[in-house]
């Protein structure tokens, strides 16, 4: 039991919240700070895998108010997370209660509106005393919400700083040696030769009811036989790589709350599912990388590998941070998708937009862990 001495308590709970947090306890310990982190769901087996410690979340109903009598934060830090019902919303609604400052933060601009919403009709219902945010555009999303403008700050994103670190380390070992660890089954680095792209499956279903299967806003149509977002979109890409001479090999790379049988129908038109591991190390692996809207996306343009949104919707471009920011390219047409991915496949540096480190601050975990250590230091109040 923690006693007094924990003066921040971190919860997360979603593998996006878990990147933003996993270095941030050993920043505030070089500040004199004491951090315990709480994890639940997916971010248990992410953050192990990250190397991070952590205390499992308990589910039951006074886990909250259990947490803050264990540990008596001084400050509640807590990430947001695609379950309406989670603890995280549940700290700070206790927080709140008893005069604990809390702060809330978020890994880019989609769903907005449902991050602090939990159950009710109120998108800030549980809003947090102040949000840390990745960029202006997510801040701007919440200023629109009715975050004051003083209690949203833009501190960058500590996992960009993480991923730039990281494929520097990449570059130096290479991407032939990378790509035959982590895709031993794909044709060889070599010039002219099979071109491999790595498709990042998501999960069809989140934070916005509905929001994730077929609508009558939706641009792409898929083979008709599925109306989740995903699949549809998986549809779209095979069907236009089927056209491209020669044949990709193409790896398919789910998302952690992903299942490899949810792909099943697929599978005679994938040469290689990737599961498990380092996720970037297979975006590294590859020469073109398409997804629709996950973080590993613009991880993979972060590290200088060809990065394409393709989204079932106009509107789900301006969920992907680095589709605002000018680095990724996004399609929503059947039209566009089949323009575009030939000479992505041929020339992946054609489709390559504005380079990440033009547009990305880092250092931000430092500007995180100061940011917090003034606000303990102030009593929730800087």
């Amino acid at each position: 039991m923690a006693g007094d001495t924990t003066d921040i308590l971190i919860f997360v709970e979603d593998p996006g919240a878990t990147n933003s947090i996993v270095d941030l306890p050993g920043a505030l310990a070089n500040r004199g700070l004491k951090a315990a982190t709480v994890a639940a769901g997916h971010a248990r087996p992410y953050l192990a895998q990250l190397g991070g410690r952590f205390i499992e979340a308990d589910d039951s109903e006074d886990a909250a108010a259990a947490l803050l009598d264990a540990h008596r934060p001084r400050l509640v830090l807590a990430g947001t997370s695609e379950n309406p019902d989670t603890l995280g919303l549940k700290l700070i609604a206790e927080a709140r209660q008893r005069g604990v400052a809390s702060v809330g933060f978020v890994d880019g601009p989609a769903s907005a509106e449902y991050r602090f919403r939990g159950r009710g009709a109120n998108p800030l219902g549980f809003a947090p005393d102040r949000l840390l945010v990745p960029e202006d555009l997510t801040r701007r999303r919440f200023l629109k919400l009715g975050f004051a403008a003083d209690r949203v700050v833009d501190c960058g994103h500590p996992y960009y700083d993480r991923v730039w670190a990281e494929g520097r380390n990449l570059a130096s070992i290479g991407q032939a040696a990378i790509r035959a660890r982590v895709l031993p089954e794909a044709p060889a680095l070599a010039p002219g030769g099979q071109p491999v792209v790595a498709f990042l499956a998501e999960v069809s279903e989140g934070l916005i009811p509905g929001g994730f299967q077929r609508g009558d806003d939706y641009t792409l149509a898929g083979r008709g036989g599925s109306d989740k977002r995903t699949d549809i979109v998986l549809e779209e890409v095979l069907d236009a790589l089927a056209a491209v001479q020669p044949r990709p090999y193409l790896v398919l790379r789910l998302h952690p709350k992903n299942r490899e049988s949810e792909f099943v129908t697929y599978r005679r038109e994938i040469d290689f599912v990737s599961q498990g591991g380092v996720a970037l190390e297979t975006a590294f692996a590859a020469d073109l990388v398409v997804g629709m809207t996950s973080i590993l996306l613009f991880e993979a343009a972060i590290i200088g590998r060809a990065a394409l949104s393709v989204v079932p919707r106009p509107i789900e471009a301006e969920w992907l941070t680095g589709v605002g920011l000018g680095v990724i390219p996004a399609v929503h047409t059947r039209k566009a998708l089949r323009d575009i991915l030939p000479a992505a496949v041929a020339d992946p540096a054609r489709i390559m937009g504005t380079p990440a480190e033009k547009v990305i601050q880092f250092g931000a975990l430092d500007r995180m862990a100061d940011f917090l250590a003034g606000l303990v230091a102030g009593g929730g109040r800087s």
